[in-house]
């Protein structure tokens, strides 16, 4: 995954962009491209259609938000250093913090997708352009949430259907070996999902 901020700079984990304190950024989701891990708004990666907005504040008032935001945990995500409002789409960052950094993590900003087919898997291949250009069996891959994403299955080369897949956070499915992974979303061709 990346991110992609308004002003062009594209972010993949760990690179530190320069803030404002109060100043709102607008920011979307990407996959990357898995053949060479970049995503660039043309020929590599999708850009998610979903927009956050991130803003940092000081402890003081990071602590009156979070103090808040528990109080309706319906809606917000707490978590050490930051505030995730689900509705506004909006990540409060404490910019004190040891470690301040904007953490997108699974089931508020992407979901990890495992796509397979019903019945036997041999030879039966996932894609999905300019993410997973060449098509590969048992495919695992992080999509944006909120958005749709065009998907493909092939038998052999043999393109055999098409879907349009919406991204949605951990959706009850994602079983695996009888233990439930509130991480993964199951797409099965061949299956209603």
């Amino acid at each position: 995954m990346a991110v992609a901020f308004e002003d062009g700079s594209v972010y993949y984990g760990g690179e530190m962009k320069e803030v404002v304190v109060g100043q709102e950024y607008l920011f979307r989701m990407c996959s990357v491209n898995r053949d060479n891990g970049i995503f660039d708004g043309n020929e590599n990666g999708l850009r998610g259609t979903v927009v956050y907005r991130m803003v940092v504040v000081h402890q003081k008032e990071f602590t009156e938000i979070a103090r808040e935001a528990a109080q309706h945990p319906e809606r917000y995500t707490v978590k050490g250093m930051d505030v995730i409002d689900n509705v506004e789409k909006k990540i409060i960052i404490n910019c004190d913090a040891a470690d301040a950094h904007l953490e997108t993590d699974v089931n508020n900003f992407f979901m990890a997708y495992r796509f397979s087919f019903a019945g036997q898997n041999y030879n039966k291949k996932t894609g999905i352009e300019k993410v997973i250009n060449t098509p590969l069996e048992s495919l695992s891959v992080n999509l944006p949430l909120g958005s749709t994403i065009t998907c493909k299955a092939y038998i052999g080369d043999e393109l055999v259907n098409t879907a349009d897949v919406f991204v949605v956070n951990n959706s009850g499915q994602g079983v695996y070996d009888d233990v439930h992974l509130t991480s993964v979303n199951d797409y099965v061709w061949g299956q209603a999902n």
